[in-house]
Order: structure tokens, then sequence, then C-alpha cells
């Protein structure tokens, strides 16, 4: 439909298996042998003629899944063997959300370079990064001392306003312990996710760190409306989660309570109790989700117009030109726990991402 991607470009097989890996509490045991078709793709083309491997540690969008155990590990030994770079896109793992700093210490594999985003200012501003081995930054630095070091296109690198808050970011996660406070909650999610078992249409439970997942039966033909479904009720009940295809996704700010992480959890399992059951008798003819979408995009609206009416008042430096209502909405937006306009003034509770409160100097 949108004609080719990314071309010369081969995928190992996903490790998503229910038969053998459903509701694992953390890493699944069954699956570190998948990681061996790698071997096969090596032998197929030849290890000189593949650049990297890229790999995230846990899966974020395609519905929260963990490493099996050993997995990372097969993988990195089989990219050293043949001399092939391993690239962990960290833009979801990095920053706390495993309870540790990065994937690559949570999982002990490290990798050649690892991507980063979001996490890196907390998603308040855009901004994405590249770490580099020693011998990979340093042979980029070998040169002639007028030669660029990284000759490529820098538009935006370096930008103030992202990297002033890179920096307020990286201190908040410090000061405040937020990766030790991560992986301390999470126990907790762990337990409470898992208790949702045997609700209905819940046919898997994945964790790991400050994140979880809850996969759902799909509605027969229509891939994506249940999840859907649960993801409009929890909104309507004050919760915000993530809906992946028909898992619903929990990876809550790092500042988050163990009231709060009840709470979400809570309403998600009092969502599958009642409204979801509704979807099986949707008739068919009707189109996906027609009303919902409807009620759905006057929310959103509703959402929209608001922001720009606090951004017309909002200037750095100048937070006593915001109400109290707009500096609630903009400081609990800023941390990644959004907190949207209710009949009669209620604010709910989210599980979103997002990790800390930045403060951007004026």
């Amino acid at each position: 439909m949108f004609g080719a991607l990314l071309p010369g470009v081969d995928h190992l097989p996903h490790t998503h298996d229910l038969d053998h890996n459903a509701y694992s509490r953390g890493q699944p045991a069954w699956g570190a042998h998948l990681a061996d078709e790698l071997g096969n793709i090596v032998a197929l083309h030849d290890p000189s003629t593949i650049a990297a491997v890229i790999v995230e540690p846990i899966a974020g969008s395609t519905g929260v899944l963990p490493p099996p155990v050993g997995y990372l590990d097969r993988l990195r030994e089989i990219c050293t063997r043949h001399g092939i770079l391993l690239i962990f896109d960290e833009v979801i793992t990095g920053f706390g959300r495993t309870g540790h700093p990065f994937g690559a210490q949570a999982f002990d594999v490290t990798p050649d370079l690892i991507t980063l985003a979001k996490g890196l200012t907390s998603g308040v501003v855009p901004m994405g990064a590249v770490l580099a081995k020693g011998d990979i930054y340093d042979a980029f630095m070998t040169g002639p001392d007028e030669a660029i070091e990284f000759f490529h296109g820098y538009t935006y690198s370096g930008h103030p306003v992202a990297a002033a808050a890179g920096l307020a970011a990286q201190a908040v996660y410090r000061e405040e312990g937020l990766f030790e406070r991560a992986a301390a909650l999470a126990p907790r999610l762990e337990d409470a996710v898992h208790a949702l078992k045997g609700l209905p249409h819940v046919i898997d439970i994945r964790n790991y760190g400050l994140i979880g997942a809850v996969e759902l039966e799909p509605v027969d033909g229509r891939p994506t409306l249940r999840a859907m479904e649960v993801f409009e009720a929890c909104y309507e009940a004050g919760v915000l989660l993530r809906c992946t295809g028909d898992t619903m996704a929990i990876a809550p700010p790092l500042i988050i309570g163990q009231d709060e992480l009840d709470q979400v959890v809570d309403t998600l399992a009092t969502v599958l109790r009642t409204s979801n059951r509704e979807c099986d008798n949707t008739p068919r003819d009707q189109s996906v989700g027609s009303g919902s979408l409807h009620r759905r995009a006057s929310r959103v609206g509703h959402e929209r117009a608001f922001r720009r009416r606090i951004r017309s008042r909002y200037r750095v430096g100048q937070p006593s030109r915001l109400s109290r209502r707009s500096r609630r909405y903009v400081g609990r937006h800023t941390c990644g726990a959004r907190s949207f306009p209710r009949v009669g003034g209620h604010t709910g509770a989210v599980a979103c991402t997002g990790n800390v409160p930045v403060q951007i100097a004026g």
C-alpha cells in the first residue's frame, strides 16, 4: 500500500508465543533459541554484508514483549563472533523504565550503540541521542584537526532548549532517585497486573520493571476493537492507558505513587469486568467503533482547544499568568501524568509514558 520500506533489511522471528510464554512474570523462560535465526541470516548473506542488528530490549509498541531469558545474550554472542554491530533501541527502556538506567544494564548485555529519546528530556522537548562504544567513537574522532568529526545534518543538533530540558531531567532522576523508585514499585505493578488473570477476555499478562501489558482476546473479525473499547471506558473513568493492537499497555510516570498505581490497575479491572462484554454484541455491519470514534473526536477536540488557551497565555518565566487550573494541567502534562478537564472540575489519575516534571528556566 505504501511501497517498499527500507531495502536490504531482514527480520528475525518475534518471541511472542502464547503457547509457551503466556502469563510470564518478567522474562519468559522459553524463546532464547529464536535468536539462532540470526545465524541463519548471517550464513545466507555473508557477515561482511551486514552492517548491524537493531533490537528493542523490550519491544514496546508491538505489545510490551520482554525478551526471553538468554535471548539478548545470544544476539550479542552471534554479533561479536561475526563482527556485526549490535544496536539497542532504548527509546522506551532507557532512563529508568526497567528499574535500571538502561535496558542494557537490566539484562546485562552490552550493545555497541544505544539510541535514546523520550526519557532523555522526560519527553517535554524533542531530543534524541546515540551512545557509542569507545572504539566506535574513536573511529569518528580520528582525522585531521580541521575535519568535521561526524559529517551529517546538524539542523537542530545541540538545541539549547532541548539541552536544558535534558540536563534538568537528568538532575531530577538523580536527586529524586527515580530509577530506584521504579525498581521498588516494579513488584507491586507485577502483582497487580497478574491479579487480572481470569477476567473476561484476558489471554495474557506481561511485565518487566515499571511496564505492564494485558493482552485481550480480539473480537472475531474486528481486531483492535476490544482494546479500543477498554481504552475509552478507562478514559471515562479517569485513567489514561495505551492500547496497541488488542493489548492494553501500562507505563506510568516514574513519579507515580502506590495508591495511584493501584487506582490504575483497579480501574482497568473494573472495566474488564463490565463494559468490555458488550463488544461481542456489536452488529457486524456497523463501522468499527463509529459512535465511539465520534465521542473520542469530541473529547480530543475539547482537549486541544484547552491546550491552545493555555499556550496562548503561557510564557516561559511567567507562570503567574496561568490560572490555577491551567498550571495544574501544564505541570501534570509535563511530568507525563496528563490530567484532562472533566465535568465538575474532576481530574483523574493516569498511566501513560513520561517520567519526571521538568522546569526550564527562562
